[in-house]
């Protein structure tokens, strides 16, 4: 169900916030030359965000883009009607930008990032699958100073060696990439011996034979961990765990949803060991059980526990009836095994581009603009609003800025 919005209501806004600083869509028919009027009239924007948009054209995004010099994020997801061709104006000061089930030519989004090489941190490219191996080694090389990559999904062309490239990326402090089945145990080496700043990891869903136990150990060493994702992964062990406890004692958050070979065993190794620990989610883990909750609060009572506890119980072998009482552990019963689930965004776009073969496969067919032809339209030419208000002036065939 999508919510179009109505050229009134565009205008409003663009006559009352001519000082608005963050603007975003979310499941909305636009109406035609609606981004191009809050570009000109809204010259302030630094966060601009779009999600599951239909009639958007190419051009008044690079408008927008163009006319708006103060913009820092820009979000975009599953807007089918873009192809890219708007990412080759991205231009200072962006620091922030993230692609999620995007279609498009990876020679687009390179040559924005070389606009953007000095200001860019953080880069999230979540089921872009038309990325290959050699796009993502010009990337990491562009962005030295990158802190945040986030690289979640099946991208086709990645092999095992892939990944080795976000060694580069000596700056990173956090990473991402759940669902992401290259990731191996040489990678893992790469990363720990070149950067030292990684606190936040998200391996979930990494499930593969390219990923062993000694791999997953491997993850514990880095210096500054903090923050670590391992939600289902089957193949996770009680005796990985408490390999993973002795040896991230910083730890603040670790998640477990999912992981159906974790026992008590290794989990109340991890609630005893890592003192710092705030937030534990052993949803839909149904061999822990409610040893793992006391062990947690015989911690805390004993002082060992510097910080309060969160743990996550829902769909677990916890007994969701049991009542603890505790000033340092609270129990949340919900369960997030269902954001992990088949309706999540990789696996929608998965199937979505298996439709549509030929561009799956060639990223090149992103540079076709069925719409019109983007280099002949004048983005300096002032934006009259009479003639936008007036339906019998305007034509799909006849755009201009």
């Amino acid at each position: 169900m999508f919510y179009e919005n109505k050229k009134q209501e565009t205008m409003e806004i663009a006559k009352l916030c001519k000082k608005l600083e963050n603007l975003s869509f979310q499941e909305m028919n636009l109406q035609n030359r609606s981004l191009a009027l809050l570009a000109h009239s809204c010259p302030n924007l630094k966060s601009f965000a779009m999600e599951d948009c239909t009639n958007c054209h190419e051009g008044e995004v690079i408008s927008l883009i163009k006319r708006c010099p103060t913009l820092e994020s820009i979000s975009m997801k599953r807007n089918m009607s873009l192809r890219g061709y708007w990412l080759k104006q991205l231009r200072q000061p962006l620091r922030r930008l993230s692609l999620n089930a995007c279609q498009f030519n990876p020679a687009h989004l390179i040559q924005g990032i070389i606009n953007v090489k000095d200001s860019l941190k953080e880069l999230n490219l979540t089921a872009c699958y038309t990325i290959r191996c050699s796009d993502l080694d010009i990337i990491t090389g562009y962005l030295p100073g990158l802190v945040s990559l986030k690289l979640a999904g099946v991208f086709p062309d990645f092999k095992a060696h892939t990944l080795s490239h976000i060694s580069k990326l000596k700056s990173l402090v956090k990473l991402n990439l759940e669902r992401n089945l290259v990731v191996c145990d040489d990678f893992i080496q790469d990363l720990l011996d070149n950067c030292p700043n990684i606190s936040t990891i998200n391996l979930s869903c990494t499930d593969s034979s390219l990923l062993s136990q000694g791999g997953l150990c491997l993850v514990a060493k880095f210096p500054a961990l903090t923050h670590l994702a391992l939600a289902y992964l089957s193949r996770l062990t009680d005796s990985t765990l408490k390999t993973i406890a002795q040896e991230a004692s910083n730890l603040r958050r670790l998640n477990l949803t999912g992981c159906t070979s974790v026992t008590d065993d290794g989990c109340t190794s991890v609630v005893s060991l890592c003192h710092s620990l705030e937030h534990l989610d052993i949803s839909g883990c149904h061999s822990v059980t409610k040893a793992t909750v006391s062990s947690a609060i015989k911690s805390a009572k004993m002082g060992i526990k510097k910080t309060k506890l969160t743990i996550v119980i829902g769909e677990s072998g916890v007994d969701l009836e049991s009542n603890w009482e505790s000033p340092h552990v609270n129990i949340d019963r919900n369960s997030n095994c269902a954001q992990y689930g088949l309706e999540s965004d990789e696996h929608l776009f998965f199937f979505d581009l298996m439709d549509n073969e030929v561009q799956f496969l060639n990223p090149g067919a992103y540079d076709v603009l069925n719409f019109y032809d983007v280099d002949a339209l004048d983005f300096d030419e002032p934006f009259d609003y009479d003639v936008w208000s007036d339906d019998s002036n305007y034509s799909d065939e006849s755009f201009e800025y």
